[in-house]
């Protein structure tokens, strides 16, 4: 049996949103968590892959702003970038976390995650598959002394 190379590559993560901004009245949530970057893995024959093989390692996104008067909603943060070895396999990149809401009294959405093995995609129960981020907790209330310091 010939000598094989094993390829583990994990995708950049995905950025977290921002909390909202509000009154101590007023229902604001914490921004979504960002999802982790997919993993992707496979052995290949050696004499399958050329003797020179370009590796992109991904990055992870941006975390999204909080909320900067009162009342505003907290950004997006932004999704990662996918890690490639040469074209022979790539793992994807985590989703973003959606910002948080003023008035609401959910957090923002966590991006998705999913598992990637000998190029294909595999579904698996969500128990295992869909471990994103949680959202944030609600953002501090903003009260007239604050917006007074802070202005």
């Amino acid at each position: 049996m010939g000598k094989k190379i094993k390829v583990f590559l994990i995708g950049g993560g995905g950025a977290g949103g921002g909390g909202a901004r509000a009154a101590s009245t007023t229902g604001r949530a914490g921004g979504g968590g960002g999802s982790a970057g997919r993993v992707a893995y496979m052995e290949f024959p050696a004499d399958f892959i050329t003797p020179t093989v370009n590796v992109t390692i991904g990055t992870g996104g941006t975390g999204g702003l909080g909320g900067t008067t009162s009342p505003s909603n907290g950004s997006s943060g932004s999704g990662g970038t996918a890690t490639f070895f040469g074209d022979y396999l790539t793992a994807l990149p985590g989703q973003n976390g959606s910002g948080g809401t003023t008035g609401a009294s959910a957090s923002g959405t966590a991006g998705a995650s999913q598992i990637q093995y000998g190029g294909m995609f595999i579904t698996v129960a969500n128990d295992i598959a869909n471990r994103s981020g949680a959202g944030g907790a609600d953002g501090p209330a903003v009260d007239s002394a604050l917006s007074a310091l802070v202005a």
